[in-house]
């Protein structure tokens, strides 16, 4: 018996507290996170207000593809096979012309402290890279929009959102329907402002049925949609109850959502012993492998984070990986640092309360030191992935990007 289905009733009290039960399904409300009062608010562009009815509401955001800012530093990236993020301390070179008129805009960027990613996954979605220069697609997939539930079924200790945005009954937050997100989201693609919709969390994956009426809102008025499904790969146990006994859970629901949705599957660690610590919950390993294999069976797009990592363990993790999917599940696998955010550090200094002496007086040594063991196992897992993909799979890692591949094809 799996290990999560203890908390199958936790997980449906967690989606009854987020998803309300409109007349009609475009009419359901869900709970989601109220940026304007969140943690997360730095990395908000303050355009995005259509249909907010207050100043105090905020439900949604949008990621910036650093791309928009410096093609040559993100060209550079993708030839030396990295992961690519932005850091401040990088200079930027201003190449849009459109991004270079709104100076309120290049301000907050260059004062901001956070990392912004780029959606070369994306880009490929649409086939574009396929026919044009790397430059001219990522153009086309530049933004997305970004809703996010609240309610997560796990703690994990490195997460970046804050406990408050991560409850299901606490805090600011604004009720959206799936008609709110569709008539956002036309509004601001109509405009040229987004081209992707992002549902975080949270753990989006709660509310399968929720994401199913948003597509349904979209394919009704003959608008295209591609979703990203940001999830913590711990639920498939209650997707198995929910289809067995909820009569909104069907085949159909996930046939359409296999269809309009992208999987970002985040394995929470290599071994058990490490994913327990680190999501302070029973979740396994083989718990993750369960809900993986739901995904792939139902021929979702499948793209893989790994986080904290235990590079004692990774080579039997990545054997695992290959038994199940073949070599080229390894292409599709990013192997991720943890970064010491806010919520992160407010976290590990609680936890240090609970330690010796010393670190009960000085909590804030003890998160750096964690952060500072995040990091050295990271280093060590990315040297041994380097390694391994060149001695056994014959590439670079991560020398192609991992839409090239799909999870199966051996």
């Amino acid at each position: 018996m799996s290990a999560m289905i203890h908390q199958i009733p936790m997980q449906i009290k967690i989606h009854d507290q987020i998803v309300g039960n409109g007349a009609h399904y475009w009419d359901t409300p869900a709970k989601c996170v109220n940026f304007a009062a969140s943690l997360q608010r730095s990395d908000i562009t303050k355009d995005l207000m259509y249909n907010v009815n207050k100043s105090t509401e905020y439900p949604f955001r949008r990621k910036v593809n650093i791309r928009r800012i410096d093609l040559e530093y993100c060209q550079k990236g993708v030839v030396e096979g990295r992961t690519i993020t932005y850091k401040p301390a990088h200079s930027i070179k201003f190449i849009d012309p459109n991004t270079t008129s709104n100076e309120g805009f290049l301000n907050e960027l260059r004062n901001s402290s956070f990392a912004v990613d780029i959606p070369l996954w994306f880009a490929k979605k649409s086939g574009d890279l396929d026919l044009m220069p790397l430059g001219h697609a990522l153009k086309k997939w530049n933004m997305q929009m970004i809703y996010q539930y609240k309610g997560c079924n796990l703690n994990c200790r490195y997460c970046y959102v804050s406990d408050i945005d991560n409850s299901a009954t606490k805090g600011c937050c604004s009720n959206i329907t799936p008609r709110d997100i569709f008539d956002s989201y036309r509004f601001y693609n109509e405009q040229g402002k987004v081209q992707g919709i992002r549902c975080s969390g949270g753990e989006p994956s709660l509310y399968l049925d929720h994401i199913h009426k948003v597509i349904r809102v979209f394919k009704e008025e003959n608008k295209p949609v591609l979703i990203q499904l940001d999830t913590n790969g711990s639920t498939f146990s209650y997707i198995e109850h929910m289809l067995k006994h909820d009569p909104n859970w069907d085949d159909v629901m996930i046939q359409d959502l296999a269809e309009h949705t992208m999987v970002f599957f985040a394995f929470k660690g290599t071994d058990d012993k490490t994913i327990q610590e680190i999501t302070k919950s029973k979740l396994t390993l083989d718990d993750q492998f369960n809900t993986l294999r739901f995904y792939v069976s139902n021929d979702f797009d499948v793209y893989l984070n790994l986080y904290s990592s235990n590079p004692v363990t990774l080579p039997s993790f990545i054997g695992r990986l290959d038994e199940e999917y073949g070599s080229n599940a390894i292409r599709k696998l990013r192997c991720l640092p943890l970064e010491l955010y806010s919520p992160t550090k407010q976290r590990l200094e609680r936890d240090a309360k609970h330690k010796d002496m010393f670190f009960r007086r000085h909590p804030e040594q003890y998160a750096t030191g964690i952060g500072m063991k995040w990091m050295l196992d990271f280093q060590a897992s990315a040297r041994y992935l380097k390694r391994i993909c060149r001695e056994e799979y014959g590439f670079k890692y991560p020398e192609v990007m991992r839409c090239n591949y799909k999870i199966g094809d051996r």
